[in-house]
């Protein structure tokens, strides 16, 4: 398996949704890294501060990677394990994550084994 590109899509009160491009370099214990513009690398931010509440709706993977699963944080605290062979793109059934994302909150993501 090799690195992934991805989209994580939110969603706010009023039902509008907005997208960060992600990208896992498929290391245990390096961050996903997050772009709103454009396509994330390696060199992009490993977090993204929220402006406004909003929910992660969505997580699409364009490939597997070798470490199966990734941990979500908000303000460096554990809020959700995700199993991202859920989350492919060929995975027509993907789970919503639900995770609320309030004003002001950062949030980062971990990939582990």
């Amino acid at each position: 398996m090799a690195a992934a590109q991805g989209i994580i899509t939110f969603e706010r009160p009023n039902k509008s949704k907005f997208s960060y491009s992600i990208y896992l370099d498929d290391t245990a214990g390096n961050p996903v890294r997050f772009l709103k513009d454009g396509k994330a690398a390696a060199g992009s931010p490993d977090n993204l501060v929220s402006t406004e509440l909003c929910a992660i709706v969505d997580i699409i993977l364009e490939g597997a990677t070798a470490k199966t699963t990734t941990v979500v944080k908000i303000n460096d605290l554990p809020v959700s394990t995700l199993l991202n062979a859920l989350f492919l793109a060929s995975v027509t059934t993907r789970p919503s994550p639900d995770i609320v994302l309030w004003p002001g909150r950062k949030l980062t993501m971990v990939q582990v084994a």
